[in-house]
């Protein structure tokens, strides 16, 4: 079985559909889908945690595929509100649902290898080539971040998609760590700058597990995250798998254009 977590507010049930159809449409093996959620309407009317009938309804899809498959949505309020809430890094560019990832090693039964997926993922390959990466004597493996290894550090990953060892994780107090210093320090990149300045043991990977610029045929996961484009000006682009228009227009990418149709269907967007 293959173990998954997203994290998010309802909002993310579009994504996290889409991720997961492109991950079933080449692995057929169980998967046991996580996600954190919690309520954080007292900071903004749309931060709902994630709903029942969103959750019924991506685990009807995945077991199509394989009738073992399940996902599990986990409230998380009780570890937010006991170690994350209020730091200095709780209102940023990014909503706090990105911070709680790191709440993991707090959550009980959590397996000791979990592959943690951003909501605006697609697998264009087996994901099973990149769980089954052995990690025994790493606490993390992940991929040199696009652009940060340029302008912050050679050895700086992005945190959108994470091999984790949980086991290891909980001993050396990583995630915990993590949590310390976003309460004394503000960050641009919260959680993921303060992975990367806390990690002491992990792998680095090829870019075709997380490719975050452009699908190449070996690519695993494509990781659409926000690039700059240079050409008519310099600009930013933050297209998602569901901006189909703009992901044909601007980025020409058709090749999940099977997965997208089939998402429009069942979600009645067509």
């Amino acid at each position: 079985m293959i173990n998954l977590l997203y994290c998010g507010n309802d909002k993310i049930f579009d994504g996290t559909l889409l991720s997961l159809l492109s991950i079933v449409k080449h692995n057929k093996q169980p998967l046991n889908v996580i996600i954190f959620s919690l309520d954080l309407t007292n900071l903004n009317p749309n931060y709902t945690i994630f709903s029942e009938e969103h959750r019924v309804f991506l685990e009807n899809e995945i077991k199509k595929v394989n009738s073992e498959s399940k996902v599990t949505v986990l409230d998380v309020k009780k570890q937010y509100e006991e170690s994350m809430a209020s730091c200095k890094n709780e209102k940023t560019m990014y909503t706090p649902y990105a911070l709680i990832r790191l709440l993991a090693d707090k959550v009980e039964d959590i397996p000791d290898k979990v592959l943690y997926l951003d909501y605006d993922t697609m697998a264009y390959n087996n994901i099973s080539e990149l769980y089954d990466i052995d990690i025994t004597n790493y606490e993390l493996a992940g991929v040199l971040d696009y652009y940060g290894k340029f302008y912050i550090d050679k050895n700086y990953m992005n945190s959108g998609v994470l091999l984790l060892n949980m086991k290891e994780i909980k001993q050396t107090k990583l995630f915990s760590r993590c949590i310390e210093l976003l309460h004394v320090k503000k960050m641009m990149l919260p959680d993921q700058s303060a992975i990367n300045k806390l990690v002491k043991r992990y792998k680095l990977l090829p870019s075709k597990f997380n490719e975050q610029h452009k699908l190449q045929p070996d690519t695993v996961v494509r990781h659409f995250s926000a690039i700059v484009k240079y050409f008519p000006f310099p600009h930013k682009c933050n297209i998602k798998p569901w901006h189909t228009d703009k992901l044909h227009k601007k980025y020409k990418c058709f090749e999940f254009d099977d997965i997208i149709e089939y998402w429009k269907k069942i979600t009645n967007k067509v």
